[in-house]
């Protein structure tokens, strides 16, 4: 490979932020390694080592060979140090002349933060306690072309946090923490719901007709059919003629869903709708349900059902307060 079978963004080019990166993207390509290879086996990741060398004591070396990848988040002893990050946490690299191969240490001057890293090598817990892998070899897994904002300031400006959410992500633990809470959410709800019989079907997110919902549909256009068509707003009205259809008795969809309408920080015109329906059932069959979702929910996001919420806490175990909307008000306004 050469440099020159390798593509630059034109916004890349002759600007002083990228060139030193391309550069060393050159040079690598020059001595014949590809930039972007398309392998490497991580044997173990940054959270499971620490976690079985736990008990390592200070200042000792162990014949463990593992392999770990990720993003390199900093620099230090031209080199010498790298903190590597995955997606389950950090862990220090060594790279050193007595551990590392020849082509690893001419390696190391062609990196960057922000570049992913391949690294295989010895664990070992060094003199002040840091758990740290000894590298025997290095891979270039990405050469990043952009520099990432100074480690310790991060990604504060929320415009650039919501247009360049990958760089929200590498930058910022908390965001990373939502998804994988969102995620864990959604696994506990289909779970529950699947414990309590109800099957779990998809309908048309492309619909002949505006309905399940008083919303603005957004339009498109069926080419083949030559007809509008519309982005289900909900997706309610297939899910009942299933029920009407006897394909079960409960069902359930997760899905997207769209609605061309205002958009806010708690509105937004797309978005995930958990739509369930269950036949011989009434509205206090759907209560119970719900407090087991959010309960179930809870403890899949927050490890228990007690979760701060602003300045407060608010459990979710059930049994919640049953009441009337007259007798909520009489109770608030004391009429």
């Amino acid at each position: 490979m050469t440099d020159a079978d390798l593509p630059i963004p034109e916004e890349f080019r002759d600007n002083p932020l990228t060139q030193p990166r391309l550069d060393k993207r050159a040079a690598l390509a020059a001595a014949g390694v590809d930039p972007y290879p398309y392998r490497f086996d991580p044997t173990d990741k940054a959270t499971s080592l620490q976690a079985r060398y736990a008990e390592l004591p200070d200042d000792t070396v162990t014949e463990d060979t593992v392999r770990v990848a990720g993003r390199i988040r900093a620099l230090r002893n031209s080199g010498m140090f790298i903190d590597l990050h995955d997606a389950s946490g950090k862990i220090q690299i060594f790279s050193h002349k007595d551990y590392l191969d020849d082509a690893g240490q001419a390696l190391l001057a062609q990196l960057d933060i922000g570049d992913m890293l391949g690294v295989e090598g010895a664990v070992r817990r060094t003199r002040r306690g840091e758990l740290t892998v000894n590298a025997t070899s290095l891979t270039v897994l990405a050469k990043a072309l952009l520099p990432l904002p100074e480690k310790y300031h991060g990604l504060t400006d929320q415009e650039a946090r919501y247009r360049q959410r990958y760089l929200d992500l590498i930058m910022n633990e908390d965001s990373r923490d939502t998804l994988r809470a969102r995620s864990r959410i959604i696994a506990s709800i289909r779970a529950e719901l699947e414990a309590r019989g109800f099957l779990e079907v998809e309908t048309p997110m492309l619909q002949s007709l505006q309905g399940g919902a008083a919303a603005r549909p957004f339009v498109t256009h069926h080419n083949t059919l030559d007809m509008d068509m519309f982005l289900r707003i909900a997706p309610e009205l297939y899910l009942k003629r299933l029920i009407v259809g006897g394909l079960s008795d409960r069902v359930f969809e997760i899905g997207r869903c769209f609605r061309n309408e205002g958009i806010s920080p708690r509105h937004n015109p797309e978005f995930t709708m958990l739509e369930m329906y269950q036949a011989y059932a009434d509205w206090t069959d759907m209560m119970e349900v719900v407090e087991a979702l959010l309960s179930r929910a809870a403890l899949a996001a927050a490890g228990g059902t007690r979760v701060a919420y602003g300045d407060r806490e608010i459990e979710l175990a059930g049994p919640y307060p049953r009441m009337t909307m007259i007798e909520l008000v009489a109770k608030a306004t004391g009429v």
